[in-house]
């Protein structure tokens, strides 16, 4: 997934955005990159969808949101803050996430 809706600096500045990525990268086991570098700003009240084909890191970046991945540090913010530093309890709790049952197309 190679995703670069808004290219601002840390994530940490003020925004409109309930959920911020910035610069989120992953690479598989065998050294093939999964996530690049994604930046995404999701302003509150929205619900967003994400679509793409098989292996192009739908699930790999909504598990990021919700730490079943656990991200770098300073990569996903909600409200501002780094989701590292929150409760994941609570951080899954706040994150809502649909996911859809596993078809390959």
């Amino acid at each position: 997934m190679d995703v670069n809706e808004n290219e601002h600096g840390s994530g940490n500045e003020s925004s409109d955005a309930k959920i911020q990525i910035r610069e989120l990268s992953k690479v598989s086991d065998k050294s093939v990159p999964i996530l690049n570098k994604v930046n995404v700003d999701i302003p509150r009240g929205v619900i967003m969808g994400v679509i793409g084909p098989s292996g192009s890191g739908k699930s790999t970046f909504l598990r990021a949101l919700n730490r079943l991945w656990e991200p770098p540090s300073k990569t996903v913010f909600l409200d501002g803050q780094d989701i590292g530093d929150l409760d994941v309890l609570a951080l899954r709790r706040r994150v809502g996430m649909l996911f859809q049952l596993p078809a390959l197309f």
